[in-house]
């Protein structure tokens, strides 16, 4: 068994393996785009030009959904903008097209090995990083302080589901550093090849509850925070 791709480098793929690798590969490349490249480009100076070719993007496909008036890419704190998710369907359609495209160009090939590695190693530091991040704002109370005095005389009724999470949340420091500390735990965990698998089990426990949270309270990082959840199932699957 290699250890470094968790699968054996002498077995050949099954035709399913090499079709869904072939998708997920190109998707998460481009999903991750900014990561490896955010030094260049803030050095460059080229940050503005890359969110107006997105914005682009996003308004030629927004008539295929009806979506009226121009679609930008702003920054309001929500990762769940329409332009989010056209340009997630762009990711998955450039995805599809490709994956359509590399089938049938390379169709003898009987794996991906080198290519599993690299990809397991983009989403292991993507994750680990937001995961550390996200932790260590919480284990400080920097994400979630404690409810001011406007939220605390607030009729109950008038407070958002998105207010609820927040202040459920910012009220107990305890929890608050709980989460944080597990997320920090399992993103420090995927920094090391050796721990990269019991650091997914844990990113996907925590990125499980954290999406759910999303979900169930309508906080706007949905999008995102499935995708974590998603990388974190990836990364574990082959040793599960």
């Amino acid at each position: 068994m290699n250890s470094l791709i968790s699968v054996p480098a002498n077995k050949d793929w099954s035709l399913p393996q090499k079709v869904a690798f072939r998708f997920f590969f190109i998707y998460f490349i481009l999903y991750t785009i900014p990561f490896p490249l955010t030094a260049f480009e803030l050095s460059f100076g080229l940050d503005q030009w890359i969110v107006d070719q997105w914005s682009a993007i996003a308004n030629w496909i927004a008539p295929w959904f009806n979506i009226e008036g121009p679609v930008q890419s702003q920054v309001t704190g929500s990762g769940d903008k329409t332009f989010d998710f056209l340009i997630n369907f762009f990711f998955a359609l450039v995805a599809a097209l490709g994956t359509v495209v590399w089938s049938f160009a390379d169709r003898k090939r009987v794996s991906y090995a080198t290519l599993w590695a690299i990809l397991l190693i983009l989403l292991r530091y993507y994750l680990a990083l937001n995961l550390i991040s996200y932790g260590y704002y919480k284990i400080f109370k920097l994400q979630f302080p404690f409810p001011s005095l406007y939220r605390l005389v607030q009729p109950y009724g008038d407070s958002s589901p998105m207010g609820l999470a927040w202040t459920y949340m910012g009220y107990s420091a305890t929890y608050s550093w709980f989460a944080g500390t597990m997320e920090f735990i399992g993103g420090a965990l995927l920094l090391w090849r050796r721990t990269a698998t019991l650091g997914a089990l844990t990113a996907f426990g925590v990125m499980l509850n954290v999406f759910m949270m999303n979900m169930s309270f309508d906080i706007p990082v949905k999008l995102f925070s499935f995708h974590l959840l998603l990388m974190a199932l990836i990364i574990a699957l082959p040793d599960v």
